[in-house]
């Protein structure tokens, strides 16, 4: 390369290390940044800016080894979410150093949270150390959906409705119901994947249903119908604590306690039913 389009060149790539602290895709040290920004400020030679652009393309590989100290941490587009609960998943703070897989880690955690439709995680110098800048897209938290089904004795309608970042701290909740001629009931539960930012997560369950249970006679009658002898209400209650740790994020430990209750609300003979209608319970087949 002639070494005018060389210097050329030159100084695009120190400019650009200059703003952004990094250089073609490729992270300039923080320290040489600086330096870049003190050297621009004179009057330098081409040579020096050829020079200064070579040592960032040297030091690149080792930009993030040198374990700079965070400065500053700002979170961008953060509408729903807390910015405090952005950098918690993050798992970022001010006073760490930069390693070179920092970055990563935080795109992953942001990532897997669910929270998010896109993540974008970069350095850029700040002070005497560097800062952070965490871009995220949001995900719409709210998620209903309406339910409906059909069978033969049953018809059933309801709806669950789930929200993805209660509080904007990334917890989750459900609420949901259904009204049926046969089995009914409501369902309500709250998700704290990191309890106070920490590995530790806890989920609440509770439940109400209110099922008919149909009963059949054993005995094998000429004309009867293929019809229950009697129907039974139970209802039933339900709630479940549920807690734990996830080592390291990735490996859950748990525990949970769970309470059932049943009670029979009627019981009641089927009057369609002409045997079950019938006192005696129902009556004896002809004699032969």
């Amino acid at each position: 390369m002639h070494s005018t389009e060389m210097v050329r060149h030159a100084k695009a790539w120190t400019s650009h290390a200059t703003e952004m602290g990094t250089l073609e895709g490729l992270p300039c040290p923080p320290t040489m940044v600086r330096h870049a920004k003190r050297w621009q400020s004179r009057r330098t030679s081409h040579a020096t800016q050829l020079v200064l652009a070579l040592l960032c393309l040297l030091g690149s590989s080792r930009a993030l080894a040198q374990e700079e100290i965070i400065t500053d941490v700002r979170v961008l587009n953060s509408v729903r979410t807390d910015e405090e609960t952005v950098r918690s998943i993050a798992g970022i703070s001010i006073g760490d150093a930069l390693h070179s897989d920092t970055l990563d880690i935080a795109r992953e955690r942001l990532h897997t949270s669910g929270m998010f439709a896109d993540v974008n995680v970069y350095w850029e110098p700040h002070g005497e150390g560097v800062r952070v800048v965490i871009v995220i897209t949001e995900k719409f938290p709210w998620a209903p959906l309406p339910t409906f089904s059909y069978s033969p004795g049953n018809i059933s309608a309801g709806g669950l409705l789930a929200h993805g970042n209660l509080f904007g701290r990334g917890k989750r909740g459900l609420i949901g119901g259904r009204v049926s001629n046969v089995d009914s009931g409501v369902i309500v539960a709250y998700d704290d994947p990191a309890f106070w930012g920490s590995w530790g997560f806890f989920t609440l369950k509770g439940r109400y249903q209110s099922l008919i249970i149909p009963e059949y006679s054993n005995t094998n009658l000429a004309g009867m119908p293929l019809e229950p002898m009697r129907n039974t209400r139970l209802r039933s209650y339900g709630f479940e604590v549920n807690a734990g740790v996830a080592w390291f994020r990735k490996v859950r430990t748990s525990f949970g306690w769970n309470l059932d209750q049943n009670k029979v609300g009627w019981s009641a003979a089927n009057l369609d039913n002409f045997y079950a209608a019938a006192s005696p319970p129902f009556p004896l087949p002809p004699a032969a």
